[in-house]
């Protein structure tokens, strides 16, 4: 998934999850996609690059889903 102006973990996590995902899922969710990505992102989370290509996690922990 390429980022986007605008974007953050948080945005794209929740745009991964169902429409009904509560914060506490998102809030769950996100650090996946720094993990998973942590190589491209860097240390800081916060900062995410437009045009970054992020691999979506494997595993969603909160959702049970297998991407």
């Amino acid at each position: 998934m390429t980022v986007q102006p605008g974007d953050s973990l948080w945005s794209i996590a929740a745009r991964h999850l169902p429409p009904d995902a509560t914060d506490a899922q998102v809030a769950a969710t996100w650090p996946q996609w720094y993990e998973t990505n942590r190589q491209l992102i860097g240390a800081d989370p916060d900062v995410i690059r437009p045009g970054a290509v992020l691999s979506p996690p494997a595993h969603d922990t909160t959702s049970g889903a297998v991407s």
